[in-house]
Order: C-alpha cells, then sequence, then structure tokens
C-alpha cells in the first residue's frame, strides 16, 4: 500500500525526491517480504502521476555472471539509479536481490543442503545492509549539500564493507 507521504511527493512533483523514495524501498521491502509488491504499487502509483519518472536507459551493460553479483555491485548499482532511474537498471537491481536474498527460486538439493544454502545466504549478506544505508545516507546528504550528513554514510558504508569482508 502506497503511504501518504510518498503520496504526498508525488503530489509536489519533485522527481529527484520520489526517485529518493522509491529506491529506498527496494532493498528493506524485499528482504522483509521476498516479493516486490510494494515496490511495484510505489512505481505504478508515481508512474501514473509522473510523466517524466523513468530515464532512458544510459546503455551500460550488466554483467551475466552472477558471481560478480555482490552486495557491493549491489550498491553501486543503487546510487547509479539516482542518476539513471532506467526501467532496464531497476529490472537489474531486482535481479540481483533476488539472487543475493533468495526468495523467489527454490534453493536445489536436500532439505540439509536447503538449511545450509540458506544459512551461507544470510551470512554473505549480512554486512550489505549497512553498506547500503551508508550510501543511501551519502547519497541523502549530497542531494541536501550537507557535509556531515555525507561523511556519517561513508563511514556506515566504510562499517559495512569491513563486516561484509570478515565474513
Amino acid at each position: 500500500m502506497v503511504g501518504s507521504d510518498f503520496k504526498k511527493n508525488v503530489a509536489s512533483g519533485d522527481v529527484e525526491l520520489v526517485r529518493l523514495d522509491i529506491k529506498n524501498t527496494i532493498i528493506p521491502s524485499y528482504r522483509q517480504t521476498h516479493t516486490f509488491h510494494e515496490l511495484d504499487e510505489y512505481l505504478a502509483y508515481a508512474d501514473s502521476r509522473i510523466s517524466n519518472l523513468y530515464d532512458a536507459h544510459d546503455g551500460e551493460i550488466f554483467p551475466d555472471n552472477k558471481t560478480e553479483w555482490t552486495s557491493k555491485l549491489l550498491v553501486a548499482e543503487m546510487v547509479t539509479l539516482v542518476d539513471n532511474f532506467s526501467h532496464e537498471r531497476l529490472d537489474f537491481i531486482k535481479r540481483i536481490c533476488v539472487y543475493l536474498y533468495g526468495g523467489e527460486k527454490p534453493l536445489g538439493g536436500s532439505h540439509i543442503s536447503k538449511r545450509k544454502k540458506a544459512g551461507n545466504s544470510r551470512q554473505k549478506s549480512s554486512g550489505c545492509f549497512p553498506i547500503v544505508a551508508g550510501a543511501f545516507i551519502a547519497v541523502s546528504g549530497a542531494i541536501m549539500a550537507k557535509f556531515p550528513v555525507i561523511m556519517a554514510g561513508i563511514v556506515v558504508a566504510v562499517l559495512g564493507t569491513a563486516l561484509n569482508s570478515r565474513e
């Protein structure tokens, strides 16, 4: 369900703010529900009211090799999404989320291997949230031109990277 704050932001016509709202729902919503239902609702609501919500894709070719699909790549794509809010980039981000956090595809093998794989997936992605949160904070600080907010975001992202590399 689309929240009232988001509706107000859409009504304001501030495309950058709406894009940030949408971007900031992707990972937390998917990790909680393992669906893109909330994201799709936000996109449909905003797209029906803002004619220039999407950008033309910048032509970046996304890696097909899933071993390259890491939390660091996800963060980089989320940051780039701010400047290139394209259908193609959103679809790629969705595919990375499914790969990193599971939920939409069954994990093959026996019951025991499913638990092992699920445990390993959680271990690998536990450091991702601070990285992504730090990137969000830094980008938000840059948009607001607030140096302390940018620095706080960078610190959180670096700590998340350190946590992620220890696992």
